[in-house]
């Protein structure tokens, strides 16, 4: 090692050696350079601290640590300076220049000017270049082909159109039918004035309805009577009713197989007996009838007041039923017992006994009705028989006189009817309907009631409010007995 007294250009003869140690001789005296450091060579080592901050920092390795450090990603250089070599031997260990002390930041962090401004002013120009280009008209053209750009277009509105569909099909849970433009419908054929050759009846015809929407209702019209053979007059008065009735019925019937297919006779066979006494002529006219399911006689011989019988005579009640109803063509298979104030908890055992497996029913049901829904199956007391109950809802006369609302005292056989009273009444069953929370499809509606003759105008009148509760009402039509 030199002594610290030794001459400074004793050094000049002396070899480079990067990893010498600096001299420990006091600073020089002299003004500090005043050119940039490091850009003359060294003449040798150096003798002393610097003279003033240093402008490129230690040498990168000086304080590198043991442990190698993750590489900075590569990021674009400024362009070089040329620059003096330097010697890689530690700093002096002199005193510290009392003017700026040496940065001790890690490596990377002191030298030229950050890469991000670097950035920035370029991002600044090449902005200004292009916002320069535009204002002067020199920006270059995008040149886009046509049909490729529509193609591209048709493409895209396919994949939506695409997406659309199957997001409603997964919504709804099935396709849905495209609708289509509804069709005018035609105007329902007013009744003909002039009663038809041997009839006192125009010629009636099936309403045509055009061609109605679908709907989750059906509607079935069951054109009847209900005949109580004695009650507020005689019974030979009634019977002189009944002979008229029935004589209208049959030239209805015979007349209008299409328009007037079918029609109730009340349940009871006890009727035709009392008929046929005073027109036995008839007998082949209705067995022609009941043969071909348009007219609808038992299974009752009559109907019952069930508490005031046993059940001995009930049993007895139907056998007598179906033995005078085969005489005549046979009787109904429906449960038919519209009147009576009551039925025992048996009756359902009684029908099954006689084959019927249906009770069709206006009195007797309590409030559980509600739940009920007005279809149900009632279980006798046994537990085990059971039929398929139908509540007429309100009763069984629910549109009896139909048109002839304003007017009770008009024979309900006449052809002046009112359709808008009509047509609010079966609004106002709707209604009844909904409002018991009935829950099968189809609706039950008994076109007639105690001793009423048949209505020709019924056929128009079904007509009228297929086309008023389209799409409420699927279809609207005269019920036939099988």
């Amino acid at each position: 090692m030199a002594p610290p007294d030794a001459p400074e250009d004793e050094d000049e003869d002396v070899e480079e050696s990067p990893r010498g140690p600096p001299t420990r001789g006091p600073p020089p005296r002299g003004p500090p350079s005043r050119g940039p450091p490091g850009r003359s060579a060294p003449n040798g080592p150096p003798s002393g601290p610097p003279t003033g901050p240093p402008m490129k920092g230690p040498p990168a390795d000086a304080f590198q640590s043991s442990e190698p450090e993750p590489e900075p990603e590569p990021e674009p250089e400024p362009e070089p300076v040329e620059e003096a070599p330097k010697k890689r031997g530690p700093p002096s260990r002199g005193p510290p220049d009392r003017r700026a002390a040496p940065a001790r930041g890690p490596p990377g962090r002191r030298g030229p000017p950050g890469r991000e401004s670097v950035q920035t002013e370029q991002s600044e120009e090449s902005t200004f270049d292009a916002a320069l280009a535009r204002m002067t008209g020199q920006e270059e053209e995008d040149i886009v082909d046509a049909e490729e750009l529509a193609a591209q277009d048709a493409a895209e509105a396919r994949v939506e159109a695409a997406e659309e569909v199957l997001a409603a099909t997964e919504d709804s849970g099935k396709w849905e039918e495209a609708e289509e433009e509804e069709e005018p419908l035609p105007e329902i054929e007013p009744l003909p004035e002039e009663a038809a050759e041997g009839s006192r009846y125009p010629k009636l015809k099936k309403a045509n309805t055009g061609r109605l929407k679908d709907a989750p209702l059906k509607g079935h019209i069951v054109p009847h009577t209900h005949w109580d053979r004695a009650w507020y007059l005689p019974f030979q008065k009634y019977r002189y009713r009944l002979v008229e009735l029935v004589d209208d019925l049959l030239d209805l019937m015979e007349n209008n197989p299409k328009a007037y297919p079918s029609f109730e006779l009340d349940g009871q066979t006890v009727v035709l007996e009392d008929y046929l006494d005073v027109k036995p002529e008839n007998e082949e006219r209705i067995r022609r009838l009941v043969e071909k399911g348009r007219l609808n006689i038992g299974p009752w011989y009559v109907l019952p007041d069930e508490f005031i019988v046993g059940g001995e005579a009930l049993v007895r009640n139907l056998l007598m039923g179906e033995r005078t109803a085969k005489r005549w063509g046979g009787r109904s298979q429906v449960g038919y017992v519209p009147d009576p104030f009551g039925h025992v908890a048996q009756l359902p055992a009684i029908l099954s006994g006689a084959g019927l497996d249906s009770f069709i029913f206006t009195r007797g049901a309590g409030p559980w009705i509600q739940e009920a829904g007005g279809v149900f199956n009632w279980y006798a007391s046994d537990g085990k028989a059971k039929v398929l109950a139908v509540q007429q809802v309100p009763d069984y006369p629910n549109l009896m006189a139909w048109g002839f609302e304003e007017r009770p005292l008009d024979r309900k056989d006449g052809l002046d009817v009112d359709i808008d009273t009509a047509m609010g009444r079966m609004q106002r069953l709707l209604d009844k309907h909904e409002s018991i929370g009935w829950k099968p499809d189809v609706l039950l509606f008994g076109q007639g009631s105690d001793h009423t003759h048949p209505q020709p105008t019924l056929p128009m009148l079904i007509g009228k409010a297929s086309q008023k509760f389209n799409g409420q009402i699927k279809r609207i039509n005269i019920r036939r007995d099988t």
